[in-house]
């Protein structure tokens, strides 16, 4: 998923655009100091915004176009 597709919520079927993608480090509690990278996406659904944590919960409708 990157910004500028367009997604279907599952539970809903409401349609959305992603505006924002958060890559953030955490660590995975182990004392040994790994990390894995989580990411969020901000996306709008019509008027409302709202962050998606699990990726599974929508599905790219429409992927945006990138020229190489």
């Amino acid at each position: 998923m990157k910004v500028g597709d367009v997604v279907r919520e599952r539970c809903s079927g409401q349609v959305g655009l992603v505006v924002e993608k958060y890559r953030r480090a955490e660590t995975d509690g182990n004392p040994n100091g790994d990390f894995t990278f989580v990411y969020r996406y901000k996306v709008l659904f019509g008027t409302e915004m709202r962050m998606v944590r699990n990726r599974t919960s929508v599905e790219v409708i429409n992927e945006r176009y990138q020229r190489e």
